[in-house]
């Protein structure tokens, strides 16, 4: 899913392309071997046929008091990265400008660094883009990240810290579900691993 807006709010003066930040803030972060899609399904309290039980619901509630102010690592793999795209221009400086739709799905849910409060015409949730000023890795040319973008070979790594559940009426009948975070830093790397940017919040 990518959304592109024009309004980039308050999150495009972040700290860009900070070396050694990340993996330094990584260090202190939790890490799900399910990914995203097992974090959310714990704290939302999806346990598929079993979601409306009392044990469900008090691990959940549970769950939810041990992440609060904790961070959390997570890898949003290739298939799942569709809401970055490259811009075109390099507002954000650089040699591209990476624009990443905060909106990050695991399972049937979503982490987001807001609440969605409405949809596009397709259905998508509605988020300000993030502007993350970019870097070729070696001797490729900004022609080679316009085809890695293309051809869906980007990742992102992020490290976010949980806030609150979130509902939003679906397209069609029934809701989107997620949870909203204080989204610490990302990290764009391409499938063989080379960074392609490195964004950090500015209190993280």
């Amino acid at each position: 899913m990518h959304v592109r807006l024009v309004t980039l709010l308050a999150l495009v003066p972040a700290v860009a392309l900070a070396d050694g930040r990340f993996e330094e803030l990584r260090k202190s972060a939790q890490q799900f071997d399910g990914g995203l899609g097992e974090f959310l399904e714990l704290y939302l309290g999806d346990c598929g046929t079993a979601s409306n039980t009392a044990n469900c619901r008090n691990r959940s509630k549970e769950f939810q008091g041990q992440a609060k102010g904790k961070r959390f690592y997570t890898l949003v793999r290739e298939d799942e990265a569709g809401m970055v795209g490259m811009s075109d221009s390099t507002r954000a400086g650089g040699d591209f400008t990476i624009e990443v739709t905060p909106f990050f799905p695991g399972a049937e849910h979503a982490l987001t660094n807001a609440v969605p409060k409405k949809t596009d015409a397709k259905g998508n949730p509605i988020l300000p883009v993030l502007m993350i000023p970019g870097t070729l890795p070696g001797v490729e040319t900004v022609d080679d990240m316009e085809r890695l973008f293309k051809n869906r070979g980007v990742r992102l790594e992020l490290l976010f810290r949980p806030e609150k559940p979130w509902a939003l009426p679906k397209k069609g009948g029934g809701q989107m579900t997620g949870v909203t975070a204080k989204l610490d830093a990302i990290q764009v790397t391409s499938r063989t691993g080379a960074v392609l940017a490195t964004w950090i919040a500015p209190d993280a």
